[in-house]
């Protein structure tokens, strides 16, 4: 008996599907004629107590991650120029939360690209570090051991800061010994941005966690900034060597 609830919603013209996803051969569909209008209710009920579509959710994550990780890794490919050293912030960069607004009991999780952008990286031979300005370092230290992320990274600058990570970038350069303009930064606070990119680090802001679109962009404009500098060189070079500037008379 369809009780009067899902007769209203038939009046309605509203078709109600339950319990969607499983599998063809797998659900029985039942439809009720209700009323002068005879509009369909249609219910979908599993005869098993775990459909196969629950059981590929359990892998789902997993699954995403890879292919996020085989695009990180194209993406990467289209480029000759690369950097040295990937930097990425903490809070609303990799995760999408304040650490000081958690407790180290929970479990954390990544904005959804953020592992396997890491993992394609990890499996380039691109060195990563991280530089956040967090209040609660401790906090952050246990999410990125409770998230198996920790030994990704070559170097861990996260202290509170009034420098806008200049600091956190003198640090990581000293650790590492990787010049700035070998470096690309992901943050999500434009002030981070403008005081890191005067350094020489290609610097990178992103509006919803570090996507792949913001990876694409990263790379893009390091590989820009790179042939700018070079191209800047050549000209000191040629300037102060006394070398006159290349022309067409100069083939004759």
């Amino acid at each position: 008996m369809v009780d009067r609830s899902d007769n209203r919603r038939a009046s309605q013209g509203i078709h109600r599907k339950v319990l969607k996803g499983c599998f063809p051969g797998e659900c029985t569909q039942q439809g009720f004629a209700l009323g002068s209008q005879e509009r369909t209710v249609v219910y979908y009920t599993c005869p098993i107590s775990v459909s196969p579509f629950a059981r590929l959710k359990e892998t789902s994550p997993a699954m995403a991650e890879e292919k996020v990780k085989d695009e990180a890794m194209q993406i990467i490919g289209m480029f000759q120029i690369l950097p040295r050293l990937v930097v990425f912030d903490l809070d609303y960069t990799l995760w999408p939360f304040y650490c000081e607004c958690r407790s180290k009991r929970e479990m954390p999780s990544l904005y959804p690209q953020a592992k396997g952008i890491l993992s394609g990286l990890k499996e380039k031979g691109i060195e990563m570090a991280v530089a956040s300005r967090s209040p609660t370092s401790d906090i952050a230290n246990t999410f990125l051991d409770k998230l198996n992320i920790k030994p990704l990274f070559l170097a861990k600058e996260i202290y509170s800061s009034w420098t806008h990570k200049t600091e956190h970038f003198q640090k990581i350069h000293t650790r590492t010994g990787v010049p700035f303009t070998e470096m690309l930064f992901f943050d999500d606070e434009d002030r981070n941005i403008k005081s890191v990119s005067k350094m020489g680090v290609t610097s990178i802001l992103v509006g919803n966690g570090v996507t792949l679109g913001a990876f694409r962009q990263g790379l893009t404009e390091f590989t820009q900034n790179h042939n700018s500098m070079e191209k800047n060189k050549q000209v000191w070079r040629d300037k102060y060597s006394g070398k006159p500037a290349s022309s067409e008379t100069d083939k004759d």
